[in-house]
């Protein structure tokens, strides 16, 4: 896997930490985080979802690979600095309109560690869609990047999602990176392998 989480040979790596943002009950903490890093935060605004994620996941804490859950809403949330090596989002900040997306992103970029990445995986469309259902903001492409441009993010590398069906808008995921510590090196080829038995 061309991927800047699977560049070891060793899992989970060792003195690495990750945060899994409006992660719910911890299904990415769990089936995706835990295998690469030895120690996860996974954070919801619904106490409920981190009550049960903490108590579906008891071993992984007991053993220390899960530290916490953190109840707090994402738009005020502020880890400390230089607390994580990956922070990964999905399916939330399309909740947040462009000005409060950008305060989040420059929130949290602080707290990523040297060489630490941001991933983001979000519906895109073609063109500006607004789910008046549940208040959910499907941008295209170009727009995400230039949301992260304006958050001082380099994307180093973005990537659609094939395997999940066709009957929902079209998913990516982003691999970015702190403009500050964007080196041309850093750019990446594909972030998923060719085969992937499910969809994370």
């Amino acid at each position: 896997m061309r991927n800047a989480l699977y560049q070891q040979n060793n899992y989970p790596m060792v003195g690495t930490r990750a945060l899994d943002v409006g992660a719910g009950i911890g299904r990415i903490t769990r089936q995706v985080l835990v295998n690469i890093f030895q120690q996860v935060d996974f954070q919801d605004q619904n106490s409920t979802f981190i009550s049960q994620g903490l108590g579906e996941m008891s071993s992984l804490v007991e053993a220390g690979r899960v530290r916490q859950g953190i109840v707090h809403p994402l738009q005020t949330l502020t880890p400390p600095n230089k607390e994580y090596d990956c922070i990964w989002i999905q399916w939330v900040i399309g909740y947040l309109p462009k000005e409060e997306l950008i305060a989040t992103l420059n929130r949290l970029r602080p707290s990523l560690r040297k060489n630490g990445y941001l991933i983001i995986k979000e519906n895109c469309d073609d063109e500006l869609y607004h789910d008046d259902g549940d208040n959910y903001l499907i941008r295209k492409v170009d727009d995400w990047v230039n949301i992260f441009n304006e958050s001082d993010f380099q994307v180093i590398s973005h990537e659609e999602d094939r395997l999940l069906p066709k009957t929902i808008k079209p998913v990516f995921f982003f691999l970015l990176k702190p403009k500050d510590e964007f080196k041309a090196e850093d750019m990446r080829g594909p972030l998923l392998p060719k085969r992937r038995r499910k969809a994370l």
